[in-house]
């Protein structure tokens, strides 16, 4: 791998002859320099967790219960016999989102709150952020999505066509703990970009 960090600038990267493809494999993705995590900062516990985050050098990793697409990982369905059973299964599973872009404008809207929050860029050489694996976004009928031959993995690295714009890149690790972070060094905090209010 080439430094990145001796890149000028922070790419901005979709090909978009990926895009038009409904079932791209993982591995045709270029690896990108630079991640970029959205937050709102509007509530007084939106802003503490900024603060841990740049603090303690770490990024807390959700559940996908606390994250905003009610299918996430819906793939998970056997052994389970009943929705509550697959729902533990995947609450197992810790999500880390990035996008490749920290300049998408529907994502300052969506986890920015319209621009009120920050968006904290890294550069991805270090081995913290070696596991980043990018989401493919495909055609998938909701019959599909909970198709139960899906591996429980790779349903948390697949998305419905629609979430495409976030250029999304994740890690995944498996985890019962209570709370679950990942811990950078803070030289691979590349940026933090305020919003505009």
């Amino acid at each position: 791998m080439t430094n990145a960090r001796n890149d000028p600038g922070i790419e901005v990267l979709f090909d978009p002859e990926k895009e038009a493809a409904l079932e791209a494999d993982r591995e045709q993705y270029r690896f990108p320099n630079l991640v970029a995590k959205y937050k709102s900062v509007v509530e007084i516990q939106e802003l503490e967790w900024i603060i841990d985050t740049l603090k303690e050098s770490r990024l807390y990793m959700p559940t996908y219960k606390q994250l905003n697409d009610p299918l996430e990982g819906t793939g998970i369905k056997l052994p389970y016999e009943s929705p509550e059973a697959r729902n533990d299964a995947r609450n197992e599973w810790r999500i880390l989102a990035f996008s490749e872009t920290a300049f998408s404008p529907p994502l300052w809207a969506h986890y920015a709150k319209e621009y009120k929050g920050i968006c904290l860029v890294y550069w991805t050489d270090g081995k913290e952020f070696a596991e980043l694996q990018p989401v493919a976004y495909v055609n998938y009928q909701q019959s599909k999505m909970l198709d139960p031959e899906i591996d429980r993995e790779d349903a948390f690295f697949k998305k419905n066509w629609e979430w495409r714009y976030e250029q999304e890149w994740r890690i995944l690790r498996h985890d019962t703990s209570e709370k679950v972070y990942l811990k950078y060094d803070p030289s691979d905090l590349a940026a933090v970009i305020l919003g505009y209010d």
